[in-house]
């Protein structure tokens, strides 16, 4: 019995160990990529901005050699913006989702974990034996003389 216990105990701590490493694998992957994602949108952002500032000093320089920007090329601006913000919308949308699966899946990592150290902590109770708190004190024996005397009379005796 005891090596049935000793081997459910080996079980347990060996997932235990495995719970613990993937728990701290995810929550590097995690940050990493929210740190990625972050480096990235910035990138969105700067090029987004270099865009605008490009359209602007297109615009700047149509109205310097004296030419008149058109209807279609306003349009085409328009559209574009909208295109660009609906891509970022999506974009984060799918990052903001991406991230709490894996803080989700982290969490749920460590409630695992957490089980796991329970269950190796009631198998190490079970495989302790238990200890006896107090020892029961069993009298001496007692003299002839000290007995008391017994309330039949012998055989024979009246």
């Amino acid at each position: 019995m005891e090596e049935a216990h000793a081997a459910r105990l080996n079980l347990h701590t060996s997932w235990r160990t495995f719970l613990v490493d993937q728990v701290q694998r995810w929550q590097t992957y995690s940050a990493n990529f929210q740190h990625q994602e972050a480096q990235l949108a910035e990138r969105v952002n700067l090029a987004i901005q270099a865009l605008e500032a490009a359209k602007t000093e297109l615009t700047a320089s149509k109205k310097s050699l004296g030419e008149a920007a058109t209807e279609d090329d306003s349009m085409q601006t328009a559209e574009e913006d909208q295109q660009a913000q609906q891509v970022n919308e999506s974009t984060s949308s799918s990052a903001r989702r991406i991230t709490e699966g894996l803080q989700h899946l982290s969490t749920s990592l460590q409630g695992l974990k957490e089980q796991a150290d329970q269950a190796v902590e009631l198998e190490k109770q079970s495989l302790k034996r238990p200890r006896i708190s107090e020892v029961v004190a069993v009298p001496p024996a007692a003299a002839p003389s000290e007995l008391p005397e017994q309330p039949f009379q012998a055989a024979g005796h009246a």
